[in-house]
């Protein structure tokens, strides 16, 4: 006699499988983050028209206190 998964097994398998998913949708988020900040940075390290618009942009949209403290150097000049 073969043994049938149960609604709650084939539930949880279910729910494993989405945090799998969802886990692996954050970690590619993070990467494309990662690779076009790297891109903007080395953008803005050789072009001062750039580096200008960056810095504006990063004045108007971060606001948390500790993000600024991080950004500081790009936020200051």
């Amino acid at each position: 006699m073969i043994d049938r998964p149960s609604p709650s097994q084939l539930a949880a398998r279910d729910q494993l499988a989405a945090a799998r998913q969802a886990l692996r949708d954050r970690k590619r988020d993070t990467r494309r983050k990662v690779i076009t900040g790297a891109v903007v940075l080395a953008h803005a390290a050789r072009d001062p028209a750039f580096r200008q618009i960056v810095r504006v942009l990063l004045q108007e949209h971060v606001t948390r206190p500790i993000d600024r403290a991080a950004l500081a150097d790009l936020l200051d000049g």
